[in-house]
């Protein structure tokens, strides 16, 4: 793989300190906050933080792709989602 851009690079390196922020900024949230709802409905702010933390997640060969294989099987169709209240609190 050819060394990434200078370009590359800046936004590669911006992103990693917005995730540190948030980062920072979660470790500073009390319980109520977490349980706070945001724009998307019935997602709290816990949801939200918890899908950002999952980009984190790497996973690569065959046992990665057999995984996969078998997580997809049991999701179903691609829809619109819960419906709102559908998650647990």
């Amino acid at each position: 793989m050819s060394d990434p851009s200078a370009d590359t690079r800046a936004v590669i390196d911006a992103l990693r300190q917005e995730g540190a922020q948030l980062d920072q900024l979660g470790a500073e949230l009390g319980t109520e906050q977490w349980a706070l709802d945001t724009p998307a409905p019935a997602w709290t702010v816990a949801h939200q933080r918890a899908h950002r933390a999952d980009l984190a997640l790497c996973a690569e060969g065959a046992d990665a792709d057999q995984w996969l294989d078998i997580a997809q099987a049991f999701a179903g169709p691609p829809g619109n989602g819960r419906a709102p209240g559908g998650v647990r609190r």
